[in-house]
């Protein structure tokens, strides 16, 4: 039985952000976080469900959800845990969380915190990392207040 090859790139120390992780993850990872709305399996492992929807106009509920993901991701950091933050194509909800998740606890500005998931997040697509406007905007807003 062969397994899937993991897509995920490392974002920060015990933070990765990648794609719709299976089981082989759980041999990879302590904690896996689902973001996608669409893709909430059950797992073998530890994981955080963290559901919320990739659009151009998320609600106050969705962005909650995302907050309070970045905040389980570094408390799972700090306990030393090994984080995979994950959506279908790792692109936007997991990047907007492994953002909040450097703001908080590297102290990054929202450029700061978007250039480095953007820096290490690369698809093979060559698709942009962090592409929705609005969780981009969502980002500087929480920066400025």
């Amino acid at each position: 039985m062969t397994s899937d090859p993991i897509d995920a790139h490392r974002i920060a120390p015990k933070l990765w952000v990648g794609s719709a992780p299976g089981a082989a993850h759980c041999a990879a990872f302590d904690v896996i976080v689902l973001c996608a709305v669409e893709y909430q399996p059950s797992l073998p492992c530890r994981t955080i469900h963290a559901p919320f929807d990739d659009t151009a106009h998320p609600s106050s509920e969705d962005l909650r959800t995302a907050l309070d993901a970045a905040k389980a991701v570094n408390v799972q950091r700090a306990r030393g845990r090994r984080v995979l933050v994950s959506c279908i194509q790792g692109r936007n909800r997991s990047a907007l969380v492994a953002a909040i998740a450097l703001m908080l606890a590297e102290g990054l500005s929202a450029q700061q915190a978007i250039s480095a998931v953007r820096a290490q997040r690369k698809l093979p697509s060559g698709e942009l990392v962090l592409a929705n406007p609005a969780f981009v905007a969502f980002l500087k807003r929480a920066t400025a207040s």
